[in-house]
């Protein structure tokens, strides 16, 4: 993941997820297009974006991933005319699966926190590391970045526990 600009992760929001949401509420009522057709519109925006993206910097679109399969999961509940609460379990979902990630980045190479924070745009690594090294102070940067990771984890638990309560309370129609 590389460090983004306001500009690319506005970009990012709007065509990845706010863009096609809007267009799976509306585009039936104001072109009378169908939701099924809809729904395959609202997929280009992820898809042709994520894409670019991708052809552009040789990297994955994490936004674009995230907005594709959150677009696809509430589109199908849609379609599927499933009970208004699997909506909920969806917009649940979605950060307790990110959470889960953050704390499955512990067992790789590069924990989250450590991918977030240790970059040379942030940080000057060459001068972090030299005193780390100096003072020996490796495993303590370890637990600091493990503990971090698992704070990090936390709060997609509770924007998982907060999104289901959130959703019950304002979704009042069928899907």
């Amino acid at each position: 993941m590389t460090a983004k600009s306001k500009g690319d992760l506005l970009s990012d929001m709007m065509l990845n997820m706010i863009i096609p949401s809007v267009i799976m509420a509306k585009l039936d009522d104001w072109l009378g297009i169908k939701p099924s057709m809809a729904l395959l519109i609202a997929l280009g925006f992820p898809i042709a974006y994520g894409l670019m993206d991708f052809i552009r910097s040789k990297k994955y679109n994490v936004f674009s991933i995230i907005g594709f399969i959150s677009i696809l999961l509430t589109g199908g509940i849609g379609l599927l005319q499933l009970p208004k609460e699997w909506i909920a379990i969806k917009e649940a979902a979605i950060p307790f699966i990110l959470g889960l990630l953050v704390i499955a980045s512990l067992w790789t190479d590069s924990p989250l926190m450590k991918v977030l924070l240790f970059q040379n745009t942030i940080l000057n690594l060459s001068k972090i590391e030299e005193a780390i090294e100096r003072n020996n102070n490796q495993k303590k940067l370890d637990r600091l970045l493990k503990k971090g990771t698992l704070w990090f984890s936390s709060s997609f638990l509770i924007s998982t526990i907060l999104n289901y309560i959130l959703a019950i309370v304002l979704i009042k129609s069928d899907t």
